[in-house]
């Protein structure tokens, strides 16, 4: 299912986007996707992107929306010529790569959902002391084992692993 409907037009100009897809060869369909790409290359190492296009109704965040429509309607009309580009349309593309690029640089954060990480669990966090998995494990000696570190007079400590 689409992220956008006919009616999220309707704020721009549903005239100016009937008469750019009447003479472009690209649909609004694939204009949509380019544009929906176009935002989910630029905040998806913070955001849920697939939560966030995935919404419908009024779940929908109405400034993606808003982004979405001003890049959409940069594409098609960047498909006629070149002449023929409304300054609106550059000009309301520019701020939507400006908005991408704050997000992306962590200058603003909009209200969207955030990317969910998982703790990895790996040795890196274990070998602190006071980590729950501290325990666990053996940690350092100070026995040397000359097979792998060398001579009996190597400073190096052994891990003696899991």
């Amino acid at each position: 299912m689409p992220f956008l409907i006919d009616d999220d037009y309707d704020v721009q100009s549903r005239q100016e986007l009937l008469a750019v897809v009447a003479t472009s060869s690209t649909s609004r369909q694939s204009a949509e996707l380019m544009a929906q790409a176009t935002i989910t290359e630029s905040i998806n190492k913070r955001f849920d992107t697939t939560a966030i296009f995935s919404a419908v109704g009024d779940s929908r965040s109405i400034i993606v929306i808003m982004y979405m429509i001003d890049i959409t309607l940069y594409i098609l009309h960047s498909k006629t010529a070149t002449r023929a580009m409304p300054k609106v349309r550059e000009e309301r593309f520019t701020a939507a790569k400006e908005w991408l690029k704050l997000i992306r640089d962590g200058k603003i954060n909009p209200d969207l959902p955030e990317l969910v990480t998982q703790d990895v669990d790996t040795y890196d966090n274990h070998h602190e002391p006071g980590h729950p998995g501290w325990d666990s494990y053996r940690g350092f000696d100070n026995e040397l084992d000359e097979n792998y570190f060398g001579s009996a007079g190597s400073n190096k400590k052994r891990y003696r692993g899991w």
